[in-house]
Protein backbone atom coordinates (compact mmCIF):
# COMPACT_ATOMS: atom_id res chain seq x y z
CA UNK A 1 0.00 0.00 0.00
CA UNK A 2 1.22 3.51 -0.80
CA UNK A 3 1.29 6.29 1.76
CA UNK A 4 1.29 10.06 1.42
CA UNK A 5 2.72 12.60 3.81
CA UNK A 6 2.03 16.24 4.47
CA UNK A 7 4.60 18.34 6.32
CA UNK A 8 3.47 21.64 7.81
CA UNK A 9 6.77 23.35 8.58
CA UNK A 10 7.35 26.20 10.99
CA UNK A 11 10.58 27.56 12.42
CA UNK A 12 10.74 25.32 15.49
CA UNK A 13 8.32 22.45 14.81
CA UNK A 14 6.92 20.45 11.90
CA UNK A 15 3.59 18.68 11.99
CA UNK A 16 3.55 15.41 10.03
CA UNK A 17 0.43 13.70 8.76
CA UNK A 18 0.57 10.27 7.09
CA UNK A 19 -2.43 9.02 5.09
CA UNK A 20 -2.93 5.85 3.09
CA UNK A 21 -4.06 5.64 -0.55
CA UNK A 22 -7.70 5.69 0.56
CA UNK A 23 -7.24 8.90 2.58
CA UNK A 24 -7.33 7.30 6.03
CA UNK A 25 -5.08 8.98 8.59
CA UNK A 26 -2.40 6.52 9.66
CA UNK A 27 -0.38 8.68 12.03
CA UNK A 28 0.18 12.29 13.00
CA UNK A 29 3.11 13.67 14.90
CA UNK A 30 4.56 17.04 15.86
CA UNK A 31 8.36 17.18 15.99
CA UNK A 32 11.39 19.42 15.77
CA UNK A 33 12.03 21.00 12.37
CA UNK A 34 15.16 19.02 11.67
CA UNK A 35 15.69 16.90 8.56
CA UNK A 36 17.47 14.13 10.49
CA UNK A 37 14.68 13.85 13.07
CA UNK A 38 11.98 13.84 10.37
CA UNK A 39 13.83 11.31 8.18
CA UNK A 40 14.48 8.99 11.14
CA UNK A 41 10.81 9.14 12.14
CA UNK A 42 9.62 8.34 8.61
CA UNK A 43 12.20 5.62 7.94
CA UNK A 44 11.43 3.83 11.23
CA UNK A 45 7.82 3.42 10.08
CA UNK A 46 8.98 1.14 7.26
CA UNK A 47 6.18 2.34 4.97
CA UNK A 48 6.27 2.92 1.22
CA UNK A 49 5.91 6.67 0.78
CA UNK A 50 4.63 7.62 -2.66
CA UNK A 51 4.84 11.40 -2.13
CA UNK A 52 5.88 13.71 0.67
CA UNK A 53 4.58 17.26 0.33
CA UNK A 54 6.08 20.41 1.80
CA UNK A 55 4.97 23.97 1.10
CA UNK A 56 7.46 26.36 -0.45
CA UNK A 57 9.01 28.73 2.06
CA UNK A 58 12.27 29.82 3.63
CA UNK A 59 12.98 26.49 5.29
CA UNK A 60 11.68 24.31 2.47
CA UNK A 61 14.78 24.53 0.24
CA UNK A 62 17.22 23.07 2.76
CA UNK A 63 14.64 20.67 4.18
CA UNK A 64 13.74 19.31 0.73
CA UNK A 65 17.38 18.87 -0.26
CA UNK A 66 18.28 17.06 2.94
CA UNK A 67 15.22 14.77 2.86
CA UNK A 68 15.83 13.98 -0.82
CA UNK A 69 19.44 13.08 0.01
CA UNK A 70 18.07 10.60 2.57
CA UNK A 71 16.09 8.83 -0.16
CA UNK A 72 12.66 10.32 0.57
CA UNK A 73 10.41 11.40 -2.33
CA UNK A 74 9.83 15.02 -1.30
CA UNK A 75 7.87 17.41 -3.47
CA UNK A 76 7.92 21.14 -2.83
CA UNK A 77 4.51 22.62 -3.62
CA UNK A 78 3.43 26.19 -4.32
CA UNK A 79 2.47 27.76 -0.99
CA UNK A 80 -0.06 30.18 -2.53
CA UNK A 81 -1.85 27.37 -4.35
CA UNK A 82 -1.84 25.22 -1.25
CA UNK A 83 -3.03 28.11 0.96
CA UNK A 84 -5.99 28.67 -1.36
CA UNK A 85 -6.92 25.00 -1.13
CA UNK A 86 -6.41 24.81 2.63
CA UNK A 87 -8.35 28.01 3.34
CA UNK A 88 -11.58 26.12 2.68
CA UNK A 89 -10.96 24.04 5.81
CA UNK A 90 -12.86 25.09 8.92
CA UNK A 91 -10.05 25.08 11.49
CA UNK A 92 -6.76 26.40 10.16
CA UNK A 93 -3.97 24.97 12.29
CA UNK A 94 -0.77 22.97 11.81
CA UNK A 95 -2.48 19.61 12.17
CA UNK A 96 -5.20 20.39 9.62
CA UNK A 97 -2.69 21.96 7.23
CA UNK A 98 -0.50 18.82 7.34
CA UNK A 99 -3.60 16.68 6.77
CA UNK A 100 -4.63 18.85 3.85
CA UNK A 101 -1.17 18.69 2.28
CA UNK A 102 -1.13 14.89 2.64
CA UNK A 103 -4.56 14.64 1.01
CA UNK A 104 -3.47 16.95 -1.82
CA UNK A 105 -0.44 14.70 -2.40
CA UNK A 106 -2.77 11.69 -2.51
CA UNK A 107 -5.18 13.25 -4.99
CA UNK A 108 -2.54 15.03 -7.10
CA UNK A 109 -4.10 18.47 -6.59
CA UNK A 110 -0.94 20.52 -6.15
CA UNK A 111 1.49 22.66 -8.13
CA UNK A 112 5.07 21.52 -7.81
CA UNK A 113 7.75 24.18 -7.60
CA UNK A 114 11.41 23.81 -8.41
CA UNK A 115 13.81 23.73 -5.48
CA UNK A 116 16.57 26.25 -6.15
CA UNK A 117 20.07 24.96 -6.77
CA UNK A 118 22.89 25.74 -4.35
CA UNK A 119 24.33 28.17 -6.93
CA UNK A 120 20.98 29.97 -7.31
CA UNK A 121 20.77 30.28 -3.50
CA UNK A 122 24.30 31.75 -3.35
CA UNK A 123 23.45 34.32 -6.04
CA UNK A 124 20.21 35.24 -4.26
CA UNK A 125 22.10 35.76 -0.98
CA UNK A 126 24.74 37.92 -2.68
CA UNK A 127 22.17 40.07 -4.49
CA UNK A 128 20.01 40.44 -1.38
CA UNK A 129 23.01 41.39 0.75
CA UNK A 130 24.19 43.95 -1.81
CA UNK A 131 20.70 45.47 -2.08
CA UNK A 132 20.54 45.83 1.72
CA UNK A 133 24.01 47.39 1.95
CA UNK A 134 23.16 49.92 -0.80
CA UNK A 135 19.92 50.80 1.03
CA UNK A 136 21.77 51.31 4.32
CA UNK A 137 24.40 53.50 2.62
CA UNK A 138 21.66 55.65 1.09
CA UNK A 139 19.96 56.01 4.47
CA UNK A 140 23.25 57.02 6.13
CA UNK A 141 23.96 59.58 3.40
CA UNK A 142 20.48 61.03 3.90
CA UNK A 143 20.98 61.18 7.65
CA UNK A 144 24.32 62.97 7.24
CA UNK A 145 22.76 65.47 4.82
CA UNK A 146 19.92 66.13 7.26
CA UNK A 147 22.21 66.59 10.25
CA UNK A 148 24.46 69.00 8.38
CA UNK A 149 21.48 71.14 7.33
CA UNK A 150 21.09 72.05 11.01
CA UNK A 151 24.39 73.95 10.62
CA UNK A 152 23.34 75.48 7.31
CA UNK A 153 25.45 73.11 5.24
CA UNK A 154 23.73 72.00 2.05
CA UNK A 155 25.50 69.18 0.28
CA UNK A 156 23.48 69.47 -2.93
CA UNK A 157 22.41 66.85 -5.42
CA UNK A 158 23.44 63.25 -5.15
CA UNK A 159 26.87 62.60 -6.52
CA UNK A 160 29.65 60.06 -6.74
CA UNK A 161 30.44 58.41 -3.40
CA UNK A 162 34.06 59.67 -3.32
CA UNK A 163 32.97 63.21 -4.14
CA UNK A 164 30.26 63.02 -1.45
CA UNK A 165 32.75 61.85 1.18
CA UNK A 166 35.29 64.55 0.27
CA UNK A 167 32.59 67.25 0.27
CA UNK A 168 31.48 66.19 3.76
CA UNK A 169 35.09 66.35 5.03
CA UNK A 170 35.55 69.84 3.58
CA UNK A 171 32.27 71.15 4.98
CA UNK A 172 32.78 69.90 8.54
CA UNK A 173 36.34 71.34 8.76
CA UNK A 174 34.79 74.74 9.21
CA UNK A 175 32.64 73.67 12.15
CA UNK A 176 33.65 74.18 15.75
CA UNK A 177 34.93 70.96 17.36
CA UNK A 178 32.45 71.37 20.22
CA UNK A 179 29.63 70.97 17.67
CA UNK A 180 30.26 67.22 17.55
CA UNK A 181 30.23 65.66 20.98
CA UNK A 182 30.78 61.94 20.87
Amino acid sequence: MDYYIGLDVSLSTTFISIVDEKGKIIEEQNMTTDSDVIADFLNKKGLSYKKIGIESGQLSISLCKKLLSKGLNVICVDARHMAAALSARINKNDKNDARGIAQMMRTGLYKEVLVKSDEACRVKILLGSRRQLVRVRQQLNGTIRGLLKIHGIKIGPRSDRNIFNERIRQEIKGLDNTTFIF
